[in-house]
C-alpha cells in the first residue's frame, strides 16, 4: 500500500465520519463521497496526460500556499455545515 494513499483515504474518511457525526444523517456522508469519486472520474476523463506530466515533472517545487489556502477553506465550510446542522437540529446530542 502507498503511503500517500493510505493518508489521502485517512483524511477523506474523517470528512465523511464528520458529515455524519454533525450532519446526523448518514446521507450526506454518501453524498460528499459520491462528489469526490464524480470529481476524480471527471478529472481524469477532461484533463490531458501530457498536461499530468508537466504537472508531475514541476511537483519538485510544492506550492506550499496552495495547501495553506485549501486548507483554510477546508475549515471553513466544515465549521460552515456543522453551524447550519446544529441550527437544523437543535435538540441533538452533542459530540463535543
Amino acid at each position: 500500500m502507498q503511503a500517500l494513499g493510505f493518508f489521502s483515504r485517512l483524511l477523506l474518511g474523517g470528512f465523511l465520519g464528520y458529515f455524519v457525526v454533525y450532519g446526523g444523517s448518514l446521507y450526506s456522508s454518501i453524498a460528499a463521497h459520491f462528489v469526490f469519486n464524480a470529481t476524480a472520474i471527471l478529472a481524469q476523463a477532461f484533463v490531458d496526460p501530457a498536461e499530468v506530466e508537466a504537472i508531475s515533472a514541476d511537483a519538485a517545487k510544492p506550492a506550499w500556499y496552495l495547501a495553506l489556502i485549501s486548507a483554510v477553506l477546508t475549515a471553513f465550510l466544515l465549521n460552515r455545515y456543522r453551524q447550519s446542522a446544529e441550527e437544523a437540529t437543535p435538540d441533538s446530542p452533542s459530540y463535543e
